[in-house]
């Protein structure tokens, strides 16, 4: 079986050092059991951070786009889908 999990990651830089804000699991990922709910959801995410946050889509590819936060250099976020195989 496989499941298609969609989640949300942060980065920012400081002193010139690139650093991975932790995932919340509890907020920032949602776990799907087929390919088409979770691009809905991706899509859904990105067109809410495109409305909400001051940023630009960066790269926009299929399962995956980045987000540059205009006012903050360096921080950027990052949705895509993740495709995991569950054994039984």
């Amino acid at each position: 079986m496989e499941i298609y999990i969609v989640v949300i990651k942060d980065f920012f830089k400081s002193n010139g050092i690139d650093y991975a804000m932790p995932v919340d699991l509890n907020q920032n990922s949602f776990v799907y059991s087929s390919p088409a709910k979770a691009l809905n959801k991706l899509n859904n995410l990105a067109y809410n951070q495109k409305d909400v946050a001051d940023c630009t889509l960066v790269l926009d590819e299929p399962t995956l786009r980045i987000f540059s936060y205009n006012g903050e250099h360096g921080r950027r976020r990052v949705m895509e889908i993740v495709k995991k195989a569950i054994i039984d």
